[in-house]
């Protein structure tokens, strides 16, 4: 897990962020993209493509 993310390792898609590699497209602006909020962003996104996979 990326340092970036431990408080984030027992999240149940954890794993999703641990590949090696992927691509989140987020239209915000630097300020949102930059701030500490853009990881519950990320898995919220991610959350909601997993239940589409479903």
């Amino acid at each position: 897990m990326p340092r970036c993310l431990k408080q984030h390792q027992n999240h149940p898609l954890a794993d999703y962020l641990k590949l090696k590699g992927h691509t989140l497209r987020n239209d915000e602006t630097p300020e949102v993209s930059f701030s500490g909020d853009i990881v519950e962003r990320s898995l919220a996104l991610a959350e909601i493509i997993a239940l589409m996979k479903a």
